[in-house]
C-alpha cells in the first residue's frame, strides 16, 4: 500500500490503491543537515523486495545559499529546476548549468556543491535505492488524458492546473499514480511525470538537458 508524508490524502478514485492529490501545503519543511536548504518530502515509496528499505523517494527543495550536498553512496539522484531562474551545480568537477525544468542526473555518492543560485529555486528531487531506474520529465500535458502507473509514478504540477475529478491542482502538487487509470483534464498545465522502475547497471555520467514537448531529452 501506498503512502505518504502529508497530513491530509485525497483520493481520486475508490477501490485498493487509489490515486491519491498530494497538497505541497501539508508537506512541513524539514531543514538539511547541513543548513544549506529545506526539503519537504513528497512521498517515499517501501521497497516491496527489501523489507525496511525504500525503493523510492520524491521531495520539493528550497535553496538560496551556495553550498554542498549530503553524500548519499548507492543512492541515483534527478533534479529538475521548478522554479525560474538558474542553479549552478559542480558535481564532481563539472559545471552544469540548469535553467527552468532543466534536469541533472548524477550519483548520490559524487560531490556535488551548488555554486550559484538565482533568488529562491525550488528543485524536485528523486532518488532511487538498489539499482532501481527513474527519470523526471517536464512538459505541457494534454488537454484530456489518461494516466497510471504502468508509464507514470506521479505526476507534479508546476504551472497553471490539473482536475482530476473533484480535485484542482495547482503548482507543485502532486498527483500519485495507483494501477486504476485516471482522467485528468489539463487546464494550461506544465507537469512533472515522474517514472520509476526497471534497474540500472553501470553509472552513466553525469547527463542534464531539457524534456521539450513531452517526447525527447536533449542533452546540453
Amino acid at each position: 500500500m501506498q503512502r505518504h508524508v502529508s497530513s491530509r490524502a485525497e483520493a481520486t478514485t475508490h477501490g485498493p490503491e487509489p490515486a491519491r492529490v498530494i497538497r505541497v501545503e501539508d508537506l512541513a519543511p524539514t531543514p538539511w543537515p547541513n543548513g544549506g536548504g529545506w526539503t519537504r518530502e513528497i512521498h517515499r515509496q517501501p521497497s516491496a523486495q527489501r523489507r525496511g528499505q525504500t525503493a523510492w523517494r520524491l521531495s520539493l527543495a528550497t535553496i538560496d545559499t551556495v553550498g554542498p550536498f549530503s553524500v548519499l553512496p548507492e543512492v541515483r539522484r534527478w533534479l529538475l529546476l521548478a522554479s525560474e531562474g538558474s542553479l549552478h551545480l559542480s558535481i564532481d568537477g563539472t559545471v552544469h548549468r540548469l535553467g527552468h525544468t532543466d534536469t541533472v542526473e548524477f550519483d548520490g555518492g559524487a560531490a556535488v556543491e551548488v555554486i550559484a543560485v538565482s533568488g529562491t529555486s525550488r528543485v524536485l528531487n528523486l532518488m532511487t535505492y538498489g539499482g532501481v531506474g527513474g527519470h523526471l520529465q517536464a512538459g505541457r500535458l494534454s488537454e484530456n488524458s489518461e494516466v497510471s502507473d504502468r508509464d507514470t509514478a506521479a505526476i507534479v504540477v508546476l504551472d497553471g492546473h490539473l482536475v482530476v475529478r473533484q480535485a484542482s491542482l495547482g503548482r507543485y502538487d502532486t498527483l500519485l499514480l495507483g494501477p486504476q487509470s485516471v482522467d485528468v483534464r489539463s487546464e494550461a498545465a506544465t507537469v512533472v511525470r515522474v517514472g520509476v522502475g526497471g534497474t540500472r547497471g553501470d553509472l552513466p555520467p553525469p547527463t542534464s538537458g531539457r524534456w521539450a514537448d513531452g517526447t525527447t531529452d536533449r542533452n546540453t
